[in-house]
């Protein structure tokens, strides 16, 4: 229970005693029946690690690398993979790699995860808990799961299907700001395509008058029991024109209402940081350094509410 691990084929490896050590520890009896150690070193299997930062810090554990991304088009069927103590996974389906762990390997992904990592999943569940706990489920705004709700969406529209708030529409497995965009009119909807659609924020919190979002940092190491660990520092995503109030001539404005990097970075007024010590300016910032903003801005028993209210989410979500 709350182990990054599940069954998955054969391997002449030996389970891990203590994931942290760079080596295990197998206990056998020489010929006085006399117990001796044998080590044998943590292998990591690389062959759907995608980025190289991983590897090196692999590497500064001493672990041992077991196939590499290049081997997977080599692979005719799963059980061709490399055996090993720790399989790390950066594609979307993980699905055929959790059937094939032992119960003693570890893997980088729970089951279920989709749960919360896809937009309509995670609306679905965000509502099941409000409707249990709504005082603890409010901070998010009205949510509507389409098609499967698009009857009870199109009712927050007049009959020539034109609604006085605003609502933006995210698709469900979109990513980089594809495919979002905000309306008043029904009609732009495609009534077969699975989004969410999420009643408009229109009076956000802005950063030198332009609106942003933040980019939180979650270990989940255990799920029972549940054990996370929100990191100090993270990112801060501007947009890159002026927030000014919504209304119909400028809902298209999408370097105005969307946080992306994806979308403004293309923007003539994205201003890109200089280096790794410059938190303080640019399109993207420090998690740090915003909250040291809201100190100076709010005062340090704000910025400390802020912050535990942040990781009362984190845990929430």
């Amino acid at each position: 229970r709350g182990v990054l691990a599940c069954p998955w084929g054969r391997s002449a490896l030996r389970p891990l005693r203590a994931m942290g050590d760079e080596e295990t520890q197998d206990r056998s009896t020489d010929s006085r029946g006399r117990r001796r150690k044998r080590t044998e070193r943590v292998t990591f299997c690389g062959v759907d690690c995608k980025y190289e930062v991983i590897r090196e810090l692999v590497r500064e554990k001493g672990w041992k690398i077991v196939g590499h991304p290049s081997d997977e088009s080599k692979l005719e069927k799963d059980e061709d993979l490399p055996m090993c103590h720790v399989h790390w996974v950066d594609m979307a389906s993980v699905q055929d790699r959790l059937r094939m762990m032992h119960p003693w390997q570890r893997i980088n992904h729970f089951p279920g995860m989709t749960g919360i990592a896809r937009k309509a999943r995670l609306a679905q569940n965000l509502e099941k808990m409000r409707r249990q706990y709504p005082r603890n489920y409010s901070f998010y705004p009205r949510t509507w799961c389409l098609p499967l709700e698009l009857a009870e969406f199109r009712s927050m529209f007049d009959a020539k299907g034109h609604s006085s708030k605003i609502f933006i529409i995210k698709p469900d497995a979109g990513c980089q700001g594809r495919g979002i965009f905000l309306t008043q009119d029904f009609g732009r909807l495609n009534p077969m395509e699975s989004v969410v659609a999420q009643q408009y924020i229109k009076k956000p919190l802005l950063i030198d008058g332009f609106k942003f979002d933040l980019r939180l940092y979650v270990l989940i190491a255990s799920c029972s029991p549940l054990r996370m660990y929100l990191f100090h520092d993270g990112l801060v995503r501007l947009c890159t024109e002026e927030y000014v109030k919504p209304k119909a001539d400028n809902l298209g404005d999408r370097c105005m209402h969307l946080t992306n990097y994806a979308v403004n970075k293309h923007n003539d007024n994205f201003v890109a940081n200089e280096g790794a010590d410059a938190m303080d300016v640019g399109s993207k910032r420090s998690l740090k350094w915003f909250m040291e903003w809201v100190a100076a801005e709010r005062g340090d028993a704000k910025a400390a509410q802020l912050w535990q209210r942040v990781g009362s989410l984190c845990v929430k979500v």
